[in-house]
């Protein structure tokens, strides 16, 4: 590259030449890895969001399932028993449906 410098200008001085590509790279590093943190970080809380909300599901459902065996022994297991799957269940689902499409969405971006 300071050859092809001095050929244009054998005048100009030339200090630590670098292409602009090279410049802008370890000028946004500390940017990058940052963010890459703070990712990283936000990942690891929606996982422990959704690993709660399947607890506290699990838990629900493990307190019923003496009443629902009892509704399905008496008779009721041809059709839907009531109440098996609450609103809360049907919710938790659907925030992590999209927890999982945004999550694969990061990670098509990222990787």
């Amino acid at each position: 590259m300071d050859e092809q410098i001095r050929a244009v200008d054998k005048d100009t001085l030339v200090f630590n030449p670098a292409l602009m590509t090279e410049i802008l790279s370890h000028s946004l590093a500390q940017r990058g890895f940052t963010m890459a943190l703070l990712s990283a970080f936000g990942a690891l809380a929606l996982l422990l969001a959704a690993v709660g909300i399947y607890g506290v599901m699990s838990y629900m459902v493990a307190q019923r399932t003496g009443e629902i065996g009892i509704r399905n022994g008496t008779g009721r297991a041809k059709t839907r028993c009531p109440g098996t799957r609450s609103r809360a269940m049907e919710c938790s689902e659907r925030v992590l449906a999209c927890w999982r499409a945004c999550l694969f969405r990061w990670l098509s971006l990222v990787f």
